[in-house]
């Protein structure tokens, strides 16, 4: 699954500016030159931009990156796996969550970074450093392109948390150089760096969001940053390049940088075919990743567990289809892991997912070992493991 957010291309930040923080965008950006060895090929354009212009300006992005048969896809799949409420707008709330911690983002289409009106110039300060980073990559780079060049719903995800865990690096970099230190040198500070954007508290939107929207929105940041000091740690200032000319496949090298240098691909486990097909139209058909089957996981079986097997995770697929006559959804995914061990644990752990996200759940008498069927409010399900993978058909009638 892909968050909207990575379509939009904006970045929260931590302030409001004055007009006079424009006249250390120059410095700024030959300190981001030094740190990663781009040079600026071009000025940076810049503006000034109210709320109300900058909600416009989201919803205006979203109606350009996304068609409404795409929207309706997307949320019907977080519906359908019980990651969001029945009754949740995806666009509405990612447009608010965004616009509510944006203070400055970098337009990729228009090459120009705006910056809301307002003040508090030092704690700005930090955050536009952010942005530029984002300029002077995609000077180099182009950041339209790059995140559109994604084959998967996964890899797309992976590569936004590329683009805002880089400039996320450079922006805590800049404040550790300041105190003499490095995050390269120093495990414990680059851990430190990373859980500053842990807390929601300040942005009632952001916290009012499901687990799911929320971790979306963390994860380039977070993970980000981390699989970036990585990079830099094994390939210096040659990683700023790196990550952009050989991208990272999928969450899973984001989360776990090894897989990364070791260029580890995700499989594609085969998804269950239903009877009846022909009379359905299929909305959506993407990839799982790690960092979606661990949020599933986090969600209805805690942190503890979704770590424990997402990190087993090989490859993950679903699709969601919707009947011609009357549009009745059916789910189905399937995840493939690197033991049967884990594939056992993700089988046990996804029957308490079905009977917590559906109502009328009941199991039939006739299941066993590996294979549960039975039905809910929805319809009937299909749950089987076969080896290292496990895969469900969901609301079939």
């Amino acid at each position: 699954m892909k968050p909207l957010f990575y379509l939009l291309l904006a970045n929260a930040l931590l302030a409001q500016p004055s007009p006079k923080l424009f006249d250390e965008i120059e410095p700024m950006i030959a300190e981001l030159s030094q740190l990663t060895g781009l040079s600026p090929l071009k000025r940076v354009e810049r503006d000034f931009i109210n709320r109300d212009k900058l909600k416009a300006f989201m919803q205006g992005r979203v109606a350009e990156a996304i068609t409404p048969a795409q929207m309706h896809a997307e949320e019907l799949a977080l519906k359908l796996f019980g990651l969001v409420p029945a009754g949740f707008d995806l666009k509405e709330t990612t447009v608010s969550v965004v616009t509510e911690q944006a203070a400055a983002f970098y337009d990729y289409k228009k090459k120009r970074m705006f910056v809301l009106e307002g003040q508090d110039e030092e704690m700005q300060r930090i955050a536009l450093f952010h942005e530029l980073a984002h300029a002077l990559a995609d000077q180099h780079f182009n950041l339209g392109k790059y995140i559109l060049k994604s084959t998967t719903d996964d890899a797309a995800t992976a590569r936004g948390a590329v683009m805002e865990g880089q400039a996320q690096w450079l922006m805590m970099e800049r404040m550790a150089k300041k105190l003499g230190q490095s995050l390269v040198d120093s495990t414990r500070l680059s851990d430190m760096a990373a859980s500053m954007n842990d807390s929601a508290a300040q942005y009632p939107e952001l916290a009012k969001a499901p687990l799911y929207i929320r971790e979306s929105l963390r994860f380039p940041y977070t993970s980000g940053m981390l699989f970036q000091n990585e990079v830099i740690r094994k390939m210096g200032k040659s990683a700023f390049g790196e990550v952009f000319k050989h991208a990272p496949v999928s969450t899973q090298q984001i989360l776990h940088p090894q897989a990364y240098f070791d260029r580890k691909s995700p499989t594609e486990p085969k998804l269950a075919k239903f009877v009846g097909q022909k009379d359905y139209k299929q909305v959506t058909d993407g990839a799982l990743g790690e960092f979606d089957v661990t949020m599933l996981l986090r969600e209805y079986a805690g942190k503890e567990m979704a770590e424990k097997i997402g990190t087993h995770w090989r490859g993950g697929r679903l699709s969601v289809w919707e009947r011609k006559k009357d549009k009745h959804p059916i789910l189905v995914h399937a995840v493939e892991f690197d033991s049967e061990d884990s594939a056992k644990q993700y089988f046990e752990v996804y029957k308490i997912v079905l009977a917590k996200k559906s109502k009328g759940y009941r199991e039939d008498s006739s299941s066993v070992i590996n294979e549960v069927l039975g039905s809910t409010a929805s319809g009937r399900f299909e749950l089987r493991r076969n080896g290292q993978t496990v895969s469900s058909l969901e609301g079939i009638l």
